[in-house]
């Protein structure tokens, strides 16, 4: 069983995933770990201001984390 420790992030006017995960990672490729981490609001693609939404606790070694391709 996998443990979770999660935070949450209220969401501001002009937020959506890959912003989020900017804001609080530094990085956008963790916007798949925070998808995976609110599955019912994936539709979502600007995220309504005042929104609660959880984030997973990441390590530098996130084995989920996107790569970047081979020719960057």
């Amino acid at each position: 069983m996998q443990e979770h420790n999660f935070n949450t992030y209220t969401t501001v006017p002009g937020d959506t995933w890959d912003l989020v995960a900017f804001k609080i990672f530094g990085d956008e490729r963790f916007t798949g770990q925070l998808l995976k981490s609110n599955p019912s609001l994936t539709k979502l693609v600007i995220l309504p201001p005042g929104l609660i939404i959880k984030l997973p606790k990441l390590n530098n070694t996130d084995e989920n984390m996107e790569v970047s391709p081979p020719w960057l």
